[in-house]
């Protein structure tokens, strides 16, 4: 079972099958950081997986064209 969210994006960034597919993130995390800072120190100082970060509450058509940059 996962820990957290983010698990599954660095095991797949971790694994040779898959490391090359790009990795977008649709997350809210960074509006609680301050709040629940201690939740989220598994990914201090760690590299990110995620090509791309989406901030929650990103219209469809913002998540569709970082899709589309990603995949270009």
């Amino acid at each position: 079972m996962m820990e957290n969210d983010a698990d599954l994006a660095y095991k797949l960034k971790n694994d040779k099958t898959y490391w090359d597919i790009p990795i977008v993130i649709l997350s809210g995390w960074t509006d609680h950081l301050k709040e629940k800072s201690s939740s989220f120190e598994f990914v201090m100082g760690r590299d990110w997986p995620a090509v791309e970060e989406i901030k929650k509450h990103a219209s469809l058509a913002h998540i569709g064209e970082v899709v589309e940059r990603v995949l270009a």
